[in-house]
């Protein structure tokens, strides 16, 4: 299956960015992180935008910023997206409909042990908020996704999704 983006969504920690940045070497796609594309446009930190502006105004820039790189960026690309990006169905459909959508998903006991990835909002260093968003997310994970993809290893995860995509040439 040739495409021209693959989004790759899955829970904050399950490694979108780095599976993303190897998987695109390794295809010779472009590779866009949405989080990185709003820091770059807000001119802050995403902690700094939700405790300035809140969670629907970055709600917002997320879904500005998702637009853009399904729509108007024609190139052939990786987009790593936010771990809360499928909470609005307006982007769960713009993912379905623009993109081959890949779910990466990882042992929540192996990501709990990443005080940084726990830090970051809005699990802000809760494990039982990372669980209950995991529960609540999950559904919407599965109702966006094309494929599904467990991360043990990075490189193993790389080259499930070849081999995934291949299939479907």
């Amino acid at each position: 299956m040739k495409t021209k983006t693959i989004a790759l969504i899955g829970m904050t920690g399950c490694g979108k960015s780095s599976v993303g940045e190897k998987l695109a070497r390794k295809i010779g796609y472009e590779f866009l992180d949405l989080d990185k594309i709003i820091v770059q446009r807000e001119g802050a930190p995403i902690p700094e935008i939700f405790a300035n502006y809140g969670e629907e105004y970055f709600r917002q820039c997320e879904y500005n910023a998702l637009n853009e790189a399904l729509l108007t960026n024609q190139n052939t690309k990786i987009l790593s997206c936010g771990g809360g990006v499928i909470l609005a169905p307006r982007n769960r459909e713009l993912l379905r409909e623009n993109s081959t959508v890949i779910w990466i998903t990882r042992a929540a006991k192996l990501v709990l042990k990443n005080q940084a990835v726990l830090a970051r909002p809005p699990i802000n260093g809760e494990k039982s908020r990372y669980l209950d968003l995991l529960q609540l997310r999950q559904p919407m994970y599965q109702e966006t996704a094309h494929f599904v993809v467990k991360n043990k290893k990075i490189a193993v995860c790389v080259r499930e999704i070849t081999q995934l995509l291949s299939l479907n040439e």
